[in-house]
């Protein structure tokens, strides 16, 4: 009698995957997935930290911009031989400025900042003080320029009217004012004994990013020139920077 052969063992025979080939393929796929998620936060929080950082240099450039354009005018009158002691009379405590001596167009304020006087020129009525508003005429008149503590704001108040910010993110700053002190150079104070011998102001701000970007707070060093690192108490970046503004208009007529 003639033996059947087995049909079922065909050489097509089929087999699938074990449970141990699976379970590399999903740790493989998991080590794959993980090390992409890796990649995409690392990128996001490179990308995060770069724009702060260029931020931060924005408002320190358009801080200086802002204090440039407006302390470089103390002191200007629409008739240069006009001696600042006409121009600019003796004023009393106002708007949280110190008092003026007769040609006077430099002074301290409430806080950090500086307040100065000048003069619109005569022949542009459309002329803004740093508010914005229109200037009502030509009469010398305040300019004060601030740090908002609270809010870490750089603060412009003019004309007697009400302040408004010029730039966020502004934690600090410092004023120091440039006096003749001998041989034709300038030492720096905080406060002059001769408000009329002020000759430039320097400005060291300390400008913060919008948000947290760093791994630990940053130590830096306020103002520029300090020997002594401080560190902050959360994880912004921070920028210190300093600028020199000379009073072109501080020399009577």
């Amino acid at each position: 009698m003639r033996n059947l052969k087995n049909c079922s063992a065909s050489p097509f025979r089929q087999s699938g995957l074990s449970l141990t080939e699976m379970m590399v393929a999903v740790a493989v796929s998991l080590l794959l997935m993980a090390g992409l998620i890796q990649l995409v936060v690392s990128n996001k929080t490179t990308y995060n930290y770069q724009q702060n950082q260029t931020q931060t240099f924005e408002s320190s450039r358009y801080s200086f911009h802002y204090l440039q354009d407006f302390l470089m005018r103390a002191g200007f009158r629409n008739n240069p031989h006009n001696p600042l002691e006409n121009a600019f009379p003796i004023g009393a405590l106002a708007n949280d400025c110190g008092s003026w001596a007769f040609g006077q167009v430099v002074s301290g304020t409430t806080g950090e900042g500086v307040c100065i006087r000048y003069e619109r020129a005569e022949d542009n009525a459309n002329e803004l003080d740093c508010t914005g508003a229109a200037i009502a005429n030509t009469n010398a008149f305040v300019t004060r320029i601030y740090h908002d503590a609270v809010n870490d704001r750089l603060m412009c108040q003019a004309q007697g009217g009400t302040a408004v910010a010029l730039v966020d993110n502004v934690a600090d700053i410092d004023v120091t004012y440039g006096v003749e002190v001998a041989n034709n150079t300038l030492g720096y104070v905080a406060t002059p004994s001769d408000w009329t011998q002020v000759r430039s102001i320097r400005i060291d701000l300390l400008v913060a990013s919008e948000q947290e970007v760093l791994d630990a707070p940053q130590s830096y060093f306020f103002p520029v020139e300090s020997s002594t690192a401080t560190t902050a108490t959360d994880r912004r970046a921070y920028r210190s920077s300093q600028r020199t503004i000379f009073i072109r208009n501080a020399n009577s007529g």
